[in-house]
């Protein structure tokens, strides 16, 4: 059977979702590009479940996609599974990944080395008693850094909160701000339970975050075995066929600090000899 690739695009940008396109077309695989968030799904009077868009919606690989803040997609993607396509990621593995205290928690049960948290309600008392000065308070969503704060003093915990809190309701995350890696972590990509690619990631003068975003730089990483067992672990306590681990080295060992379910590769592939977008391509069609 001929397969058809449906790389799940929402309404955020996706550019290892427009990689994964190319690398499929390179190959003469049918493919095309889906607005999860603009499907309709319907379930008929006789138990039927459709999916509904602008054209006719047939889909047998669905390639990995950003679920959060995409109203409808996550519930799109279960209708696309329940009709028999496959993915590297099922939508529980990617809402557990999303959300950083249900991320701890499962890394947690399964004993996987992690930066410590607190997890707790949007509380300034909270805040202020779980861990002494410096630390990260961070929402439990987010991406590419935004919503995480370092905190140095009580005067710094009060703006960081006001900051937060106004984005709207959700639990917070209280991490101590680990000093040998401040600025810096390594990033793995776990593609079927392999580490494919790695990258040291150093973030700009005067910068907490080392993501590619904010400034940050890379440059290539031969993770240790240890390491490499670490983002293993972790993408399998998620359950991720693919994922991007983040890890921050200190002094006790590697300590997975967050887990991206859809990872952009696209930066790192200056980096490496791996053909990122291949390797996730052969994995997605080998299901």
């Amino acid at each position: 059977m001929t397969a058809i690739v449906g790389v799940g695009l929402t309404d955020m940008p996706n550019r290892s979702g427009d990689a994964l396109l190319e690398a499929a077309r390179a190959r003469r695989i049918p493919t095309r590009a889906l607005q999860l968030s603009r499907l309709r799904t319907r379930i008929d009077d006789t138990g039927v479940l459709v999916l509904e868009g602008d054209e006719p919606v047939e889909v047998t690989h669905l390639a990995p996609a950003l679920l959060y803040f995409a109203d409808h997609a996550a519930i799109a993607w279960r209708a696309l599974i329940a009709a028999g396509a496959r993915s590297l990621n099922d939508v529980e593995a990617m809402e557990t990944a999303d959300d950083k205290a249900r991320t701890a928690i499962e890394l947690a049960v399964r004993e996987v080395p992690q930066v410590r948290s607190w997890v707790g309600s949007q509380d300034p008392v909270f805040i202020s008693r779980v861990e002494p000065f410096p630390f990260v308070l961070k929402r439990t969503h987010g991406a590419q850094g935004r919503w995480v704060r370092p905190v140095r003093d009580h005067h710094e915990t009060a703006s960081a909160y006001q900051e937060l809190a106004a984005e709207g309701r959700g639990a917070f995350i209280v991490q101590p701000l680990v000093s040998e890696s401040y600025g810096r972590s390594l990033r793995l990509i776990v593609v079927a339970g392999r580490v494919i690619a790695c990258t040291e990631r150093k973030a700009a003068p005067g910068e907490l975050h080392s993501n590619i975003s904010h400034g940050g730089t890379q440059r290539a990483w031969d993770p240790d075995s240890e390491t490499t067992l670490v983002a293993v672990r972790a993408a399998r306590a998620l359950r991720l066929g693919y994922a991007g681990v983040d890890i921050l080295m200190t002094s006790d060992g590697p300590r997975v600090l967050e887990v991206n379910a859809a990872p952009d590769f696209t930066s790192m592939t200056p980096y490496t000899s791996t053909d990122i977008a291949g390797e996730v391509l052969d994995a997605l069609l080998a299901l």
